[in-house]
């Protein structure tokens, strides 16, 4: 597979099944490419910034590799991510996610059986 960012359009982002104003993403093809196994998106948050609501993810791995996002999560902790960070949230773990405007990151997510 072959992902061009200047070819990609760019779609309402949810976040663990939630609605999520203020987020759009592009889907890198990943997903068809491996039958599902892994999903990774490049999500961008609207000119006013935006913030998920607290969410489980329940697959087996999820990770955010970020430009300038905060985690927020009663269990991980506060955390602020910069560029080229990476963060690994455990599977049950509640967790949600603010940005500044127009800040863009990397979503992998692998979601088991």
């Amino acid at each position: 597979m072959r992902h061009v960012a200047a070819d990609a359009r760019w779609i309402p982002w949810t976040w663990m099944g939630h609605d999520t104003s203020g987020f759009e993403m592009r889907n890198s093809g990943i997903s068809a490419a491996t039958n599902a196994i892994a999903h990774v998106q490049v999500v961008r948050a609207g000119i006013t910034g935006g913030v998920t609501p607290v969410a489980s993810y329940d697959g087996e791995l999820l990770s955010l590799l970020s430009w300038m996002v905060q985690l927020h999560s009663a269990a991980l902790g506060e955390h602020t991510m910069q560029a080229n960070d990476c963060a690994t949230i455990p599977a049950g773990t509640d967790v949600s996610l603010s940005t500044t405007a127009q800040t863009e990151f990397l979503y992998v997510a692998f979601p088991g059986s």
